[in-house]
């Protein structure tokens, strides 16, 4: 089908609303786009996106054949017909399962005893055609194992509802749960969870909860005032602690239970002090702390007895090193198994606990990898069950010898070429500071990929935030690039934690410009090493990954052929200013409080919204939900109408808003895929093809 050249790109009206902040008068053309209660009941609104949606939808006619062979693609990695590794819990033995033609999981029980029994507990495609959006999960059994929980959402915001249902009888329960943002069973058949703010979603609240009660009435057992830590509920590996933590972005608390007592009170462990993170873990009569406390940054190892549990009598188990980042500590009654982060690689260390001495499980065969824990429930084994994946293997589950090392695969995903075809390396840009910016290299030299392309094609992605790490992996959308002769790289820009705490510290707060400069320096080095032309590059991020996408086009539009801003947080200060919007306070450490003048100050400088000026722009690519609880669907619809009005060349810009998902996406194991195909599909038309290389 053939797009109508006449239909003319929408053009959304000013309704100017100014308000003074720090002395500086500010003015918002487009304020009127935000009604967070219920946009779909203001016509303005919902005409001038559904006029958006029209007219992205006339763009894409001609790529709707395309859409479909590249979601082929992409679905020749995913295993059709699939059942999960079984995880074992009080006697049964859970599993879930796709069908062929299957876009939810079937949950599946039998008993251990006889795993021949099998009993589905819930078919989410059923529950599903009943739902433009549905996604359940969580699914949990009161100690009897008669009374099924289950979390449950039709909008694909982070509004969740828990039910109940007696499975025996096949019977709900009337009552429900709802805001709730955890939840666990008590040995006596009672539920505690957590309670989610109905307005801004924060979890600040821990009730218990009978069974055929009303919500109304459940007793209350914590309330964290501090508005901006958050509060989480967990059981121990061991099951015999209930923890309860109290956290924010630089500090965390943790209060502790006894799943034997569950009407007793929960005991504080350690009082939250500045910049102290930790968390624990329990085994046998000790408590295991991994924390940062005094100067230990990247984190150290602590033992301590459970009935003395005071600071001054941890003992040190593990140091502190100065390059390598601990994230947990799993005990066995003969080894201790540490999570560790060195230069951008996790890795597994095995301790002897007898000799304490120690192994890495090593993969020679690939020099960049993701690895991490699977299921170890039991800790009297000598076998440890990870999870691999690299992007030349697909994810695979193995079991390791901890005594000899010697590993087997046991699940393995679907590959979508060979492995030896990648090429993967990793170089370094240097930032305007000096500072050396990592960035991972993945390309398929036969499809002439790399720096001696004829035709240079760079996908360029990267998030830089929260301390949120980019992770390498086997990836069908990285193949997809690859086979039509793109090389496809990661930004390991600070405001992540790829080099540790304090890469991420230095990308956050008043030092939040590294991150943007950091990117650009990246894709300037692209540049000069023949990856890229200027101007060639396509970018992407999203939410925070979409800050950045949005900072560094207004900066630097000539280094980029296309952006795509995935649910992106564009309108910084507004949203910031928005104490009632979910995540605001409790993200004030990540970005700072706009109402202090030396923070606004700083956010003017570089937030997205407030910098688009009248320049040439690249093609332009906004994508939102109009659930979305973390980024309103309004920040992207501001920032694509302000660049409407102020931009100066003829690209294209889109945006498309999805009215039944939020910041996630569609629900179904499938969507994720449509949507990767919609966007590479508008990629490979600006390139002029969406063949691929050396067939």
């Amino acid at each position: 089908m053939r797009r109508d050249e006449s239909l003319p790109a929408p053009v959304a009206p000013k309704d100017p609303q100014t308000y003074t902040l720090h002395g500086d008068k500010i003015t918002d053309d487009y304020a009127w786009m935000k009604d967070r209660k219920d946009p779909r009941a203001n016509p303005r609104i919902m005409e001038y996106l559904r006029a958006e949606n029209a007219y992205a939808e006339n763009y894409f006619r001609p790529l709707r054949k395309m859409q479909r062979d590249v979601f082929k693609e992409l679905k020749s990695t995913v295993r059709e017909e699939y059942a999960s590794l079984p995880v074992v819990e009080n006697g049964y033995v859970y599993t879930y399962s796709y069908g062929e033609e299957d876009d939810y999981p079937i949950y599946l029980r039998a008993p251990e005893s006889d795993p021949k029994v099998v009993d589905t507990l819930m078919n989410v495609n059923t529950e599903a055609e009943k739902h433009d959006y549905f996604n359940a999960g969580g699914i949990q059994f009161s100690p009897n194992n008669r009374i099924m929980s289950w979390f449950e959402n039709t909008d694909g915001s982070d509004r969740y509802v828990v039910r109940f249902k007696d499975h025996q009888q096949q019977t709900l329960y009337a009552d429900s749960l709802v805001e709730v943002g955890g939840l666990e069973w008590l040995d006596d058949g009672t539920v505690i969870y957590v309670r989610q703010n109905p307005k801004t979603l924060r979890a600040y609240q821990v009730f218990r909860h009978r069974l055929g009660d009303a919500q109304r009435n459940d007793e209350l057992v914590y309330e964290e005032s501090d508005p901006l830590f958050n509060v989480g509920l967990g059981k121990s590996r061991s099951r015999e602690f209930l923890f309860l933590s109290s956290s924010s972005s630089d500090a965390s608390e943790y209060q502790y239970l006894r799943t034997g007592d569950p009407n007793g009170e929960f005991q504080l462990f350690l009082p939250r002090s500045e910049d102290h993170q930790y968390g624990i873990t329990h085994a046998g009569d000790k408590f295991y702390v991994v924390s940062n406390d005094k100067g230990a940054v990247n984190g150290a190892v602590y033992v301590v007895d459970t009935n003395r549990i005071a600071r001054k009598d941890w003992q040190p188990l593990i140091p502190h090193r100065e390059d390598v980042q601990v994230s947990n500590v799993t005990v066995f009654d003969k080894y201790f198994v540490v999570t560790e982060w060195e230069n951008i690689q996790p890795r597994i260390r095995i301790i002897d606990r007898a000799t304490m001495e120690s192994e890495f499980v090593t993969f020679k065969k690939d020099d960049f990898y993701n690895v991490s824990l699977g299921y170890n429930p039991v800790t009297t084994t000598d076998t440890l069950q990870i999870v691999y994946s690299s992007y030349r293997v697909p994810t695979s589950t193995m079991n390791v010898s901890m005594k000899t090392l010697e590993r087997r695969t046991i699940r393995q995903g679907r590959r979508g070429y060979s492995p030896g075809k990648l090429v993967v390396k990793r170089e370094y840009a240097t930032a305007p500071d000096g500072t050396l910016i990592p960035l991972t290299l993945v390309y398929a030299k036969w499809r002439g990929g790399g720096p001696k392309a004829e035709n240079k094609r760079v996908y360029l992605t990267s998030y830089g935030a929260y301390g949120s790490g980019q992770q390498v992996g086997y990836s069908g959308f990285v193949n997809c690039l690859a086979n039509r002769g793109f090389t496809y790289v990661i930004a390991h820009v600070r405001g992540g934690n790829d080099l540790g705490p304090k890469w991420y510290h230095e990308g956050r707060m008043l030092k939040k410009q590294n991150t943007f400069n950091d990117f650009i320096a990246v894709a300037d080095w692209l540049v000069a090493n023949g990856y890229a032309e200027p101007g060639d590059i396509t970018a992407q991020g999203g939410s925070a990954g979409g800050l950045l996408m949005g900072a560094v086009v207004n900066k630097r539009p000539d280094l980029f052929k296309a952006v795509i801003l995935d649910v992106p947080f564009v309108d910084v200060i507004n949203t910031m200013l928005d104490e009632t919007l979910p995540l605001t306070t409790g993200e004030y450490l990540e970005w700072g409080n706009p109402k202090v003048k030396k923070y606004y100050k700083y956010m003017k400088q570089y937030s997205p919204y407030e910098n688009v000026t009248a320049q040439a722009y690249p093609h332009l690519f906004f994508f939102t939900g109009l659930n979305d609880t973390r980024v309103g669907y309004w920040e992207p619809a501001k920032m694509a109408a302000k660049l409407r009005a102020m931009k100066t060349d003829d690209h294209v810009l889109l945006l498309k808003t999805d009215f039944t998902a939020g910041h996630g996406g569609g629900s179904g194991r499938y969507a994720g895929l449509q949507e990767a195909a919609y966007k590479l599909s508008l990629i490979f038309e600006l390139y002029g093809s969406d063949e691929v290389v050396g067939k």
